[in-house]
């Protein structure tokens, strides 16, 4: 009888250790709270030309901040701004085929420059879930019109091409997909060290997610995802249509839950369909790194 208390006070100690072990993990903000995150990516795709290889070499990046103005029972109310962005790519071919940066003033003639300048300082507001699902963006439109009169363009249809190609670079939709990856990677429930969770990310970079918590104490959470990913660009003249694999490897501050740091390596292939060469299918492959730091 002995022996068998003495068993089930170790049993019940496991599972009590099992309970304490199990957390909540998510974003735990307030009212004023302000948060600058950086973003650098690097990408080297390369088109495969009848054997002969167009590498393209991408640049971008940008420094964004947040500030908390309501906090509601399941989500926040944020808003954010582009503090700054830039941009270079380089092909074996053409040489630099694109250089911006918005920290520097453009010239009268950098019709690009001057549009991106107007990106910076103008504040959006986002609904963000408290597992970091952001659900909507208000204030892309406002920003495509801000950027668009920062270039001068006085005729009404190079406008209206330049509103839709922005559109696609920071519509409000693109905006919430692209922001996604760097938020919205926490369980909707408690979880232990081990366990793994799943979520999707859709729109033209879907991915389908598991994420496993590697370790958490009372300071910093670790955090490790596993993708599936589908590519699916759609422009003037290029088509791109890539899938492939995606590792994260996130670090996060454990009371407040926002990310330290966090590392994303994208591997796809697929092909890039030109709609200017009657819709011929080139074979490609992009490769991309993407980090996000806490300023």
């Amino acid at each position: 009888m002995k022996n068998f208390k003495l068993a089930l006070l170790f049993l019940m100690a496991g599972a009590l250790q099992g309970l304490q072990a199990q957390q909540q993990l998510s974003y735990n903000l307030a009212i004023g709270d302000t948060f600058t995150i950086g973003q650098d990516a690097h990408q080297d795709m390369v088109m495969d030309m009848n054997g002969a290889a167009h590498k393209i070499t991408n640049d971008l990046g940008g420094v964004y901040t947040f500030e908390v103005t309501e906090v509601r029972e399941d989500d926040y109310l944020m808003t954010f701004k582009f503090d700054s962005f830039y941009m270079k790519s380089v092909s074996n071919l053409a040489g630099t085929v694109m250089e911006l940066d918005t920290k520097k003033e453009a010239t009268s003639d950098d019709i690009m420059g001057q549009l991106m300048s107007g990106l910076t300082n103008y504040k959006m507001t986002m609904v963000f879930s408290r597992n970091g699902e952001i659900t909507s963006i208000d204030g892309a439109d406002q920003l495509i019109e801000n950027m668009v009169s920062k270039a001068n363009i006085e005729d009404e249809f190079t406008q209206n091409l330049m509103k839709e190609a922005m559109a696609k670079e920071f519509g409000g939709t693109t905006l919430v997909e692209s922001f996604s990856q760097m938020s919205h990677f926490y369980p909707n429930g408690d979880v232990s060290v081990g366990d793994t969770w799943k979520n999707e990310y859709s729109g033209s970079l879907s991915a389908k997610n598991t994420w496993s918590l590697e370790s958490a104490d009372n300071d910093l959470i670790h955090i490790n995802g596993t993708s599936s990913v589908l590519m699916d660009t759609d422009e003037e003249a290029l088509r791109m249509k890539l899938s492939g694999e995606q590792n994260s490897k996130i670090t996060a501050d454990a009371k407040t839950g926002l990310p330290i740091e966090i590392t994303i390596n994208t591997d796809t292939t697929g092909v890039s369909v030109l709609k200017n060469m009657g819709g011929v299918e080139v074979p490609t492959t992009l490769k991309q790194t993407v980090t996000y730091k806490k300023l």
